[in-house]
This record gives structure tokens, sequence and C-alpha cells, in this order.
């Protein structure tokens, strides 16, 4: 963790950290697995190793309606859930599932026609 931390602070350091967007979400305590950004687009993964997929749900849910987004789709279960909201020309998706004890939680914004 430390190490991990280190170095997060050295690549912000240099300018190499990418930007996350307002709205997203990037849950507390989440390990980032990758992140891209890139011509308008955004895409982060992340690992979690406790919590419950309802609640992180409705966390990302919540902080994007916050910024003005409106849901399209919203699949949630004990083991997954799947988000899909928009705004103007923007798509924000949000999966989240468990997996051998480990929450994965994927977020991909997009301006359509991109």
């Amino acid at each position: 963790m430390r190490k991990s931390l280190l170095l997060a602070a050295l690549l912000a350091a240099n300018g190499w950290a990418q930007t996350v967007p307002s709205e997203v979400l990037v849950p507390s305590g989440a390990q980032t697995d990758t992140v891209h950004s890139k011509n308008g687009k955004f895409q982060g993964s992340y690992k979690l190793k406790s919590g419950k997929i309802s609640d992180l749900a409705a966390q990302a849910r919540a902080r994007a309606e916050a910024q003005g987004y409106k849901s399209v789709e919203n699949q949630v279960s004990d083991q997954a859930a799947a988000l899909v909201l928009e705004k103007g020309d923007k798509t924000l998706q949000i999966s989240i599932d468990s997996r051998s004890g480990t929450i994965s939680y994927v977020v991909k914004l997009e301006q359509n026609g991109n």
C-alpha cells in the first residue's frame, strides 16, 4: 500500500497521472487497476477488497446525478450492477461485479459520436 501511494505521488508530481473527470466516482479504498483518458474518452478500472455492490452503485449514480446526469439503465443485484447515465452528448457506463471476494468497478465516459 505504501509503495503504491508513493508511486502515485511521484507520477502526479511529474504530470503523468491521469485526471479523473468530476462525474466519475473513484471508490474510497479502491486500488487503481487501469486508467486511460484520450480524445474525450475516459476509462477507469478499480478493485476493492470489500463492500456492497448496491451501496457502491448508489454512490456512483448519486455522484453522476449531482453532475446533471440522468439514469437510462439501472440494473443492480447482490453480485453485479450495470448503470448507464446520460447528460447531453455524454454517456457514463458503470459496471460492478464480484469475483473471488474482490469487487471490480469499471467506468467508461465518452462523448456520443466519438
